[in-house]
């Protein structure tokens, strides 16, 4: 909507005269004459119901109306601000003439005031326009003395004479390029000569009174200071770095450059001041042109050395660590050497002559993956800052690409995109319209007003409302009524004494609260532990009790950090304030991610004031949407519409915007130029290269003139006679006379270049190529979808802001989001820790819409952090910038203007020994709450504050000083001390937290707690310490990156808060522990400076004595705290050392024996002297539970001894420590009550307990009551163990006789050539390899290794010796088992073993030569016999016994079973026995059987995924077949009688020789004459089944490729190989065989004993038979298609050959169900081949008879053919198995009538077809003129209707005699459905509805029914 609006208000720019001045103005004039409103011109009455009529109640509403429409333009453009001076003027006049109008009431005075407020605010911004030329402001006469800035003196004589204004102002002239007085003509993005600039930037002084500046006291001066003193923050590290760099540069040898990159050779070159990040080898690799990141340049550079040739993880993990690294919107210079040959480069007029080239850029985008795929090299995304510098890499990289190495350089001090908004909003920001100038920025004579009103603040102008007043009552006990009138002094006290009396506030807190409503202006100051937060909770309550009447909108709350927006909101949500919005996405807490407006947006679960929010809104994005359906719409086009690029430009690119919006060939005022394209814009003839075009006609035509001028031809072609010969050319001297001069007139410029984007950003774009203009706008595109997308969805977000009444957001975030602010307009804003925020930040988040501006904090505790040093208060030439100074502390502690504070002096955090620190030093009026006056004494420390001085060094830094400030023996000393007070009962989180002021401490404490404590760690110290580990290369494998830090094995009470001082502002502890760090001793390895650093501020000081509840604990050196340069320390140190509060150690007493105090000076001998938390003398006492305590000093009084117990809920005992509680014991013994499943429970006895009553342990009932009957076990747990088909047993817990669910063991398949590898339910392959088994007796098994052997077995025992020399006890053939199976040798591990399970017989006592031995690989042997009885051997061999001997021997193979096979088990251990073998015929065939199940098994999961798929797609036809009918109707066909030529119908024959399935390319169907478009609209019908036919035809494929199937082939080929041998050798003997190749093979596939077909089950059949489905619902939309377009069309021939292609699947179907054996499918098949042979009669008779005898013949001749192939198939109907045969009987009689029915249409035997039914019907309803309309009698005749009756006139049906009409009768059915009789009824109702309309309800009730006649 921004850019509508954008159009609307350049509209009324464009027409102001006529619109404003003519029209309103005059109006309004018209109306203050009047002295009215009322509209005398119409009634009131129709003005009130007159929707469109604007009516406005005042005159004043009226004047503020039009002040803010042109307060509006111009605000959006600058001309109107001096164009439209004049107009103001009157405007301003009749303002005052409406102020001065005779006023009675309250509510006109405050209109008044409101309206002059509006008129004020326009008139400045117009003044500040015309004061364009600023010219130096005088010196002050007191600039010759000391000016106070903040309690610091300032020397203006020293300001004065250094004072060197910005741009031409100064005496030298701008420094550089961007170097200017306005800071909206500033690039907030830095230029390569500002870089650069020798000269100090012009840095304006900050609070200090007469200081010099080039502006005015003001809004336009203070909105500059800051601007320029907070971009000077941004700017200082990246010129110092960049300088330095570049300094480097130019003294580093170029064989040298290595050295650069290494960080800390880099940081020992340089100054401390200084950080750098430095990248070589970078290579420019391309624009990038997609919508993110368009414009960009793709770089590649080295990988940093830290992770060079590192693992990828290992460089993923650096760069995800190293989030300062390159961040996404950092700030970046590309940076190399000059070239000694460049003469291009651009030269700095201020140094001379550069060595060196420089290109700024921003990173836009950081891609973690990308950036660590390589080991070598890393990429990342930069926007150039300049355009122009895409050609200086180009030619770099073209002409030397080797010469200079080009360097990546990143200053880690600041980063650009935090800045960038505040900038931002600071450049934008017009003065004029920014609130509370008076109290802000006063101009000298405001200075002066308020100075006389002796600090007074204004009310908030929305409580001058007449009547308005706050209620209280909110914070009452018992909501007692309380009213608040802040203009009336009495009230304004009385709210006081009640809320000291009747709330939970004191009286500070009450004072302060009515104080802040009754002020604009509101500052609460609040020392540590005063309740800001409860007080700015309270504040809120009170305001959103009031919204209704204050009618200000939502509330902003602002914060600088997330932790601190986050803390406070959650506050609000424990005070049940739930209509809350957070906007941003950094927020940790998970309490506020319901309220993130984000996940509001997408979540269903949302407070009933969001959804309210999100209704309104979203009937607004109905709107938005449309539009955004045009933008995608325009963005498809070619050339994007000026309504969408118009407003994008303007905002991006005005100078392009300017070109576009005129055209260029227009001529000056007064003249048009006459187009034939009068409506085509200046923008479109530019996009459409219109006026290229045009110049290239002209052009030509020129060309054309010119040559026929040659030819001596006129303009119209004719020669030129002499007539128009010059007569006066032989009069001019010199050749010239003897020939016409030929005078050539210049062309037209028509441009062809082909210049790069950047360039086309900034240049001309009426001079650009055609090429180049589709290049501009292609870059256009995504940024103006962005920009239209964010539009929209800031609609959205706009309409839950307005609804909200309370939005949250970083200050960041609102200078951010500064044009949804501005649209929300909130008239509160609230700012905690006010006094940390930057003032920039606060006076970006104001808006002309700001009534009431509340600042709680205390500007005595943390400043806002700022990365210049020399711009803080605290430096010496900070102190006249003084940027680190919040609003809160300038306005507080302004010496010229300071505004009243409501101050908190009652603290209830810290015992009275602690608050005395700060209160002695910092806050003299600070007083302690009763609640601190009784905090309990540290347990186990003889003092609640100490100081623990010791005289340890601090940790020496490295070489390159990059280690921060550590020391070691305090990080032991506080471990130590933590862990004793843990054990003295501070084991809660939240109770001991640990404080250091640096980092490097941080992370030695973190390192060395995390062994034996939960450390909780601020998200933004983490952050911190990951960086500094990455950049030190440590490993992340022993740092845990949650903030809660631990190992195994602590703990769970053991929790410790670790924090710096800087991240703990606003918390609080019973204990805190501090390390200080800094030391003044000096060792050999340690050199210590001798100061604290930045410990001496008294604000960073403040807050670290601030924290503490109980106790406070400092480590660290007194002496050097106690120096008088140490800022408030020396005060604290000799407050302690007068309370003898610091020594050597710490004292620590023992609770139960106080005489035991002790000081401990060391780690060592704290843990010595307290191991338990105590002392070492034993406890002795006794216990409550009668024994005596065993320890020293234990925590809590706890007994261990053991004891048996019987628990309370059940009959078991357990053995358990004295001091547990029976209540709280669980019993641990297995359950053992009896399963319905027959098992018994093996769940614990509790499990059990809960599962039955879970409430039963919550019940105060006796105890010998409480036993808990077990009746709900849950579902049984016992392994169900039941072995599967494939040998293993069921892993999975018992279920019943369901079945057991794929097995997940490891395939046991295996064989001497490969074994499976994937998990058991895996159909895996056989092998093809030839079978190894073989013997001398019975020869080679001829079949593959993986099918059922074909040899006999061999009986024989084994002739080979073992390496003992014995024979071999197993059979011949097999594998010789171990040396301890030798019978001989009499291994006793073996000799017991039982081998004959029949006789129950040991190895020892069978006779081996008779019964063989057989070894498994698991080692249990049996006996030959015992085996073959487990393998069932007789079922697969014939067996003969010779009688005289008792030998048995295999003489011949059976056949092999039917059923499946399960895998026989090694009696002893269960392990599938698969290497014996003499058992290869059973065991492979087992195997073979088992994959053919796992084969089915995976085949029916595929088939039921296909037929989910075919449902819904189904359904998806179903729902577009009336808009596919539609477009039957829409695009109709041209007759197509001659069928296509055979060469083109494919569809129902196959593709090639070899193919599988007959074509069925079914949609592409034009190559039967039907339209194109009807042949698209039919591909969106079918196109859902496509997906379900592959996944049918995939199926299909694997069925085909089943296991069984390869293998098959495998054994023919084998026993080929093999017959196809012994032919040749017997041919060689010279015999002969007759048998011929086909035979051969036939005799094989008998052999092999396996199944020809080798499809392996149903799923090849159910496939073919769902391919066979789908065609038939395919073919039943054609003839939908084909009855709608008319069997003359294209369509009849597609159904022929569709009914063929059917037909090829269900004949295919059947033959595969036939060979399968599978009777169902064989049914279905015939089914679905009477259903097509049916539709085939039918497709006959659609078309009409042919008249010539042969063709009548031929017709007749198929037909007769078809009802022959239908009633075979139906005789086989009768034989269909008895489970379907009943249905497939009736269904195949229902075909038969239908086949009757369409035999006689087609021998027309007293049958009309249905082609004839329309034919007839369409030409009698032509002719009757009626409806059309067909009805059902209530028994089922119909009948028609005129026009003139209608279905409501009642008559009787002249058939049945039934009343019809006069109702809402039943729509009949499609004529061509009916049967004959009903047809003809039909046809004379027409011709009754075909008389005249009157009289045919009457000829029909006239008519006598069918009864009537027959009686």
């Amino acid at each position: 909507m921004t850019g509508e609006s954008g159009i609307i208000y350049s509209t009324v720019y464009f027409h102001r005269r006529q619109f404003l001045e003519d029209g309103v103005l005059n109006c309004m004039e018209d109306l203050l004459d009047r002295g009215s409103m009322d509209d005398y011109s119409r009634s009131a009455h129709l003005v009130l119901r007159d929707p469109s009529v604007c009516r406005v109640s005042s005159l004043q509403r009226a004047l503020i109306a039009i002040v803010r429409l042109v307060y509006q333009l111009v605000k959006r453009k600058r001309d109107a601000q001096i164009e439209m001076a004049d107009m103001v003027q009157d405007l301003h006049g009749l303002v005052l003439r409406c102020t001065t109008l005779p006023s009675n009431t309250s509510e006109d005075a405050f209109e008044n005031t409101n309206l002059s407020r509006e008129m004020a605010r326009l008139q400045q911004v117009v003044n500040d326009a015309q004061d364009t030329i600023i010219r130096p402001v005088e010196p002050s006469t007191m600039a010759s003395g000391i000016a106070m800035s903040g309690g610091k003196h300032v020397n203006l004589v020293q300001l004065h004479h250094h004072y060197d204004p910005p741009g031409e102002l100064s005496d030298e002239g701008p420094r550089h390029d961007n170097d200017h007085l306005e800071i909206s003509k500033i690039s907030v993005l830095p230029t390569q000569t500002e870089i650069v600039s020798k000269r100090r930037p012009f840095i304006p002084s900050n609070d200090v009174a007469d200081a010099p500046h080039f502006l005015p006291a003001g809004w336009r001066r203070q909105v500059d200071i800051h601007f320029r003193l907070y971009r000077e923050d941004m700017m200082d590290s990246l010129r110092k770095g960049v300088g330095s760099f570049i300094s480097l540069l130019e003294k580093t040898d170029k064989t040298s450059d290595t050295t650069l990159l290494k960080q800390k050779e880099l940081r020992k070159q340089l100054d401390d001041s200084v950080s750098l990040n430095v990248y070589g080898n970078v290579q420019f690799e391309g624009m990038n042109n997609t919508k993110q990141l368009a414009g960009s340049i793709l770089m590649s550079f080295s990988q940093p050395p830290q992770i060079l040739n590192e693992p990828t993880k290992r460089r993923k993990e650096f760069w995800e660590r190293s989030r300062r690294r390159l961040m996404q919107g950092a700030l970046v210079c590309i940076a190399s050497r000059a070239p000694s040959n460049s003469a291009g480069l651009r030269t700095n007029t201020h140094s001379g002559t550069q060595n060196f080239r420089m290109i700024l850029g921003v990173i836009t985008y950081r891609d973690v993956d990308a950036m660590a795929k390589d080991p070598e090299v890393a990429e990342i995304h930069i926007s150039l800052s300049d355009p122009l510098s895409y050609l200086l890499m180009l030619d770099s990289s073209r002409h030397n690409p080797n010469a200079e190495q080009w360097f990546l350089v990143e200053s880690t001090g600041s980063f650009f995109e935090s800045y960038r908004p505040i900038l931002k909003a600071l450049q934008t920001c017009v003065p004029a319209s920014m609130p509370f100038g008076k109290y802000l920025a006063p101009t000298t004579e405001e200075l002066l007003q308020v100075t006389t009103k002796k600090g007074s603040i204004d009310p908030p102008l929305y409580t001058r409302a007449p009547g308005f007043r706050f209620d209280l009552s909110i914070l009452l006990d018992g909501k007692r009524p309380c009213n608040l009138e802040v203009s009336n002094s009495q009230s304004v006290d009385k709210a006081i004494q009640m809320l000291r009396a009747h709330s939970t506030l004191d009286n500070t807190q009450a004072s302060a609260l009515v104080e802040t409503l009754s002020r604009e202006i509101a500052l609460i100051k609040g020392p540590p532990g005063t309740g800001k937060t409860k007080i700015g909770v309270d504040l809120m309550r009170v305001l959103l009790h009031n919204k209704t009447a204050m009618n200000c909108g939502p509330i902003l709350c602002i914060c600088y950090t997330n932790h601190a927006l986050d803390q406070f909101l959650e506050h609000l949500l424990d005070q049940k304030v739930t209509s809350i919005v957070r906007v941003g996405a950094r927020s940790k807490s998970e309490r506020l991610e319901d309220y993130n407006l984000a996940s509001l947006m997408r979540s269903k679960d949302k407070p009933i004031d969001v959804h309210r929010s999100l209704r309104d809104a979203y009937e607004l994005w109905d709107e938005v949407s449309v539009k955004i359906g045009e933008l995608e719409e325009a963005l498809k086009d070619e050339n994007l519409h000026w309504e969408y690029v118009g407003s994008y430009l303007m905002m991006y690119n005005p100078m392009q915007w300017e070109q576009l919006a005129h055209d260029p060939e227009e001529p000056e005022e007064g003249f048009t130029i006459v187009r034939h394209d009068r409506d085509q814009s200046p923008y479109m003839r530019w996009a459409t290269s219109t006026d290229l075009k045009e110049k290239e006609e002209r052009n030509k035509r020129q060309e054309q003139e010119e040559e026929r001028r040659r030819n001596g031809q006129n303009s119209k072609g004719k020669k030129n006679k002499n007539k128009n010969k010059n007569r006066f050319a032989p009069l001019e001297p010199g050749p010239e006379t003897e020939t016409e001069t030929e005078i050539s007139l210049p062309r037209e410029f028509v441009p062809r270049t082909n210049r790069p984007l950047p360039l086309l950003l900034t240049g001309d774009v009426w001079t650009m190529s055609l090429t180049e203009r589709r290049r501009l706008i292609n870059s256009w595109k995504p940024e103006v979808l962005e920009m239209m997308m964010d539009n929209a969805y800031d609609e959205i977000r706009r309409g839950i802001l307005t609804k909200a009444t309370v939005i949250g957001m970083t200050t960041n975030g609102a200078a951010k989001h500064q044009t949804l602010i501005s649209a929300v307009a909130p008239k509160i804003i609230i700012c905690e820790e006010a006094g940390e925020v930057l003032e920039a930040h606060i006076l970006s988040a104001l808006s002309a819409s700001t009534q009431h501006l509340i600042l709680i904090g205390d500007h005595l505790q943390l400043r806002p952090q700022i990365e210049n040093y020399n711009l803080s208060s605290d430096s010496p030439i900070g102190k006249q910038h003084n940027l680190d100074r919040s609003l809160f502390e300038r306005l507080v502690t302004s010496s010229t203007n300071p505004l009243p504070m409501s101050h908190l002096t009652i603290q209830r955090r810290m015992r009275p020994e602690i608050s005395s620190l700060i209160r002695n030093t910092l806050y003299p009026d600070l007083e302690d709450g009763e609640r601190v006056l009784h905090y309990p004494d540290v347990t186990g420390m003889g003092a609640n504050l100490y100081f623990m001085d010791h005289a340890h060094p601090e940790d020496a830094k490295d070489q390159y000083g990059m280690q921060s400030f550590a020391n070691t023996f305090e990080v032991k000393m506080v471990e130590a001390l933590a862990h004793y007070l843990i054990k003295n009962g501070y084991d809660q989180p939240g109770d001991i937290a640990v404080l250091t002021p640096y980092l490097g401490q941080l992370s030695k404490l973190r390192d060395h707690l995390r062994k034996s404590f939960m450390l909780v760690i601020d998200d933004r110290d983490m952050e911190q310490l990951e960086e500094n580990e990455a950049e030190e290369g440590i490993d992340s494998d022993a740092i845990q990156a949650n903030p809660l830090i631990g190992v195994k094995n602590v703990s769970l009470q053991n929790h410790l808060t670790l924090r710096t001082i800087d991240n703990y502002q606003g918390e609080e502890a019973k204990v805190i522990i501090i390390s200080l760090v800094r030391s003044d001793v000096r060792t050999k390895d340690a050199n210590s400076s001798g100061t604290i650093g930045f410990l001496k501020s008294p604000n960073r000081t403040n807050v670290l004595l601030s924290r503490a509840q109980h106790g406070m604990y400092l480590i660290g050196k007194a002496s050097l705290m106690n120096q008088s340069k140490h800022g408030m320390w020396p005060k604290v140190m000799d407050e302690l050392e007068e309370h003898d509060r610091i020594g050597e150690g710490f004292p620590i007493v023992c609770k139960n024996h106080p005489d035991t105090f002790r000081f401990v000076d060391t780690p060592e001998k704290l843990k010595i002297a307290a191991p338990n938390g105590g002392c070492t003398i034993a406890c002795g006492r006794g216990m409550p539970c009668g024994h005596v305590c065993p320890l020293s000093y234990p925590t809590k009084v706890t007994c261990s001894v053991k004891v048996v117990r019987k628990l309370l809920f059940c009959e078991h005992e357990q053995v358990m420590e004295c001091r547990k509680d029976l209540m709280q014991v669980e019993c641990n013994v297995k359950c053992g009550e009896d399963l319905e499943c027959g098992h018994a429970c093996v769940r614990s006895c509790h499990e059990c307990q809960e599962l039955s009553s879970p409430e039963a342990k919550r019940v105060g009932a006796p105890a010998h009551a409480r036993e808990i009957k077990r009746t709900n076990h849950g579902k049984c747990q016992v392994k169900c163990d039941r072995t599967q088909f494939c040998g293993h047993g069921c892993t999975a817990c018992c279920h019943g006789k369901e079945p057991c669910p794929p097995c997940r063991h490891k395939c046991a398949v295996m064989c001497t050539h490969s074994k499976c590898h994937h998990k058991c339910d895996f159909p895996c392959a056989a092998c093809s390899e030839r079978c190894i088994w073989e013997c001398a007796h019975q020869g080679q098994c001829n079949m593959p290794c993986g099918a059922p052997c074909d040899r006999l077995p061999c009986n024989t025992r084994c002739d080979k010796n073992l390496p003992c020399g014995h024979q071999c006890p197993s059979l011949c053939g097999e594998v010789c088992p171990d040396v301890k199976y030798c019978v001989e040798c009499k291994n006793p591990e073996v000799m017991d073993m039982l081998v004959d399970l029949v006789m129950q017989q040991t190895l020892g006592e069978v006779d081996i030569n008779e019964d063989p031995l057989l070894v498994p690989s698991c080692g249990h042997a049996l006996t030959m016999t015992s085996f073959d009885g487990m393998m069932e051997m007789s079922e697969y061999y014939k067996e003969r016994t010779d009688r005289a001997t008792g030998v048995s021997t295999f003489v011949d193979k059976l056949s092999l079973p039917s059923g499946q096979v399960s895998q026989v088990c090694c009696h002893m251990c269960r392990k599938p026995i698969l290497e014996l073998s003499r058992y290869g015929r059973r065991v492979k065939y087992s195997q073979l059987s088992m994959r053919n199940k796992k084969h089915l098994q995976a085949q029916a999961a595929v088939i039921q995924e296909a037929q989910d798929v075919t449902e819904v797609a189904k359904i998806r036809v179903e729902q577009a077949r009336d808009g596919f009918m539609k477009a039957i109707d829409k695009f109709k066909a041209e007759p197509k009688e001659v069928p296509p030529i055979q060469e083109i119908r494919t569809l129902g024959r196959p593709s090639n020789a070899a193919g599988i399935f007959p074509g069925s390319n079914y949609w592409m169907i034009t190559v039967y004459g039907i339209p194109k478009e009807q042949e698209m609209e039919w591909q969106k019908l079918v196109r859902p089944l496509s997906k379900a036919i592959k996944k049918y035809k995939d199926i299909n494929e694997a069925a085909i490729n089943s296991p069984n199937k390869k293998l098959f082939e495998a054994a023919v080929s084998h026993l080929y190989r093999v017959k196809s041998e012994a032919n040749t050798l017997m041919e060689a003997g010279g015999g002969t065989d007759e048998s011929t190749t086909d035979e051969i093979i036939q005799n094989c596939i008998l052999e092999c004993g396996l199944q020809a077909d080798g499809n392996g089950g149903s799923s090849f059949v159910d496939s073919l038979q769902e391919l066979t489905n789908i065609l038939l619902l395919i073919l039943e939309q054609a003839m939908a298609a084909l009855d709608k377009a008319g069997p003359s069309s294209g369509w009849f021939w597609f159904v022929e050959d569709l009914i063929q292609c059917a037909l090829e699947y269900a004949n295919m179907t059947h033959d595969a169900a036939i060979k399968g054996i599978f009777s169902r499918h064989v049914t279905y098949a015939s089914l679905t081949r009477m259903t097509l042979l049916c539709t085939c009669v039918q497709l006959i008779g659609r078309r009409s008879a042919p008249r010539d005898p042969v063709g009548q013949a031929a017709r007749l001749r198929d037909v007769k053919e078809l009802e022959e192939l239908f009633d075979e198939e139906q005789k086989d109907i009768a034989h269909s198995p008895l489970g379907i045969r009943e249905d497939s009987v009736r269904k195949a009689k229902v075909l038969k009538v239908r086949m009757d029915h369409a035999c006689k249409v087609v021998r027309s035997e007293g049958v009309i077809s249905k082609e004839e039914k329309m034919e007839i019907f369409r030409a009698v309803s032509a002719h009757m003129g009626g409806s059309g309309h067909w009805y059902q009698c209530p028994n089922g005749h119909p009948y028609a209707i005129g026009e003139c009756g209608m279905a409501m006139e009642q008559a009787r049906c002249f058939e049945c005699g039934a009343q019809i009409g006069g109702g809402q009768p039943r729509r009949w059915k499609l004529c061509i459905e009916w049967d004959d009789k009903q047809f003809v009824v039909a046809l004379q109702w027409m011709a009754v509805a075909a008389m005249d309309d009157g009289a045919v309800l009457e000829t029909m009730a006239e008519r006598p029914t069918a009864t009537e006649e027959k009686e």
